[in-house]
């Protein structure tokens, strides 16, 4: 959905981004420190 033409959905969504973005950037350590991702990769 663009949210330039309804600002409401990004408003909306703004905590639940940061949640999804927190979540995958601790899926990214979990698997470097498992050696599943090479040691730099960068979570975000």
């Amino acid at each position: 959905m663009d949210t330039l033409l309804h600002p409401e959905v990004q408003e909306a969504a703004a905590d639940y981004r940061g949640g999804v973005v927190s979540q995958a950037r601790a899926m990214v350590h979990r698997a470097v420190a498992r050696d599943e991702l090479p040691e730099g990769t960068s979570p975000g």
